[in-house]
């Protein structure tokens, strides 16, 4: 499995108290491993003990902020740096809400997890 496709559990955990409710194919146990859900939300897990959380992807998190907030998340590559960085934007708006600034990442996926994150703590 591709793990680094889905969201952490941490950002899982701040994802369903911010209300996300989307269909998801994996969810976390209490121990932050990955269960199948059989594709509910999670409104509709129903063995907390087996399934806590539901397991969203990336692009499904990315979505649901565009679709519910009017925010996105882009992921672009710093030359500078070698690496991803990320740009915050309300499209209502059609203005930059927050860079990655100085910091550079890796991976793609992680600038993403980084991105997210800031909006779940500082936006939502």
């Amino acid at each position: 499995m591709i793990t680094e496709d889905y969201v952490s559990f941490e950002v899982a955990k701040l994802l369903k108290e911010k209300e996300f409710d989307e269909i998801c194919y994996l969810g976390y146990n209490k121990n932050g491993e990955y269960v199948p859900t059989s594709n509910r939300t999670n409104s509709q897990i129903i063995q907390p003990d087996f399934c806590f959380i539901c397991c969203p992807t990336l692009q499904m998190a990315m979505k649901w902020f565009l679709k519910k907030y009017n925010i996105f998340i882009c992921v672009l590559f710093l030359e500078e740096y070698n690496g991803f960085g990320y740009t915050i934007e309300n499209t209502l708006k059609k203005k930059y809400i927050a860079t990655s600034e100085n910091s550079s990442y890796k991976e793609p996926e992680e600038a993403v997890e980084v991105a997210i994150k800031y909006c779940l703590v500082n936006l939502i």
